[in-house]
């Protein structure tokens, strides 16, 4: 239980340092996405990055969520739009799961997929964000998300 109030009042402390970046992003798409999953329920949303974190520290997303029931909790990321002809660009996520730290990667097309047995009550975040580019891609980029509790 103690894990869990810390997970809680982490991803709190992380969401209200966010809020002021995504106050600050210009469009549609959500800086911060805060979920609760139960089992067998699943959640697809989109967000925009307007730049790699190495141009600005304010590009990144923050997912933050709790489940509510014990299963196996799936998180994919992945580009939603075409990045332009001949560009390549690499994207990343970090952060924790219950106790458990993830820190995942990967370039151009591919999926970050992240798959976790998550217990009764579970609580994490992640921040995602383009790590670097090779100043062709086309920006905002939209990346999409699914997350499921199975």
């Amino acid at each position: 239980m103690k894990h869990l109030l810390a997970a809680f009042t982490l991803s709190a402390l992380i969401i209200c340092a966010a809020v002021p970046a995504q106050a600050q992003q210009n469009g549609s798409y959500p800086a911060v996405k805060a979920l609760l999953l139960t089992p067998g329920h699943a959640q697809t949303y989109f967000f925009s990055v307007a730049s790699p974190l190495t141009a600005s520290l304010q590009n990144t997303h923050l997912l933050a969520l709790a489940t509510v029931g014990a299963g196996t909790l799936t998180i994919r990321i992945g580009a939603a739009t075409d990045p332009g002809e001949y560009a390549n660009f690499v994207y990343g996520a970090a952060g924790m799961i219950g106790i458990q730290p993830v820190l995942r990667w990967a370039y151009n097309a591919e999926t970050i997929s992240i798959s976790q047995a998550v217990g009764d009550a579970a609580a994490g975040f992640l921040l995602t964000g383009i790590l670097l580019d090779n100043e062709l891609p086309v920006y905002p980029m939209i990346m999409s998300v699914v997350v499921s509790l199975l």
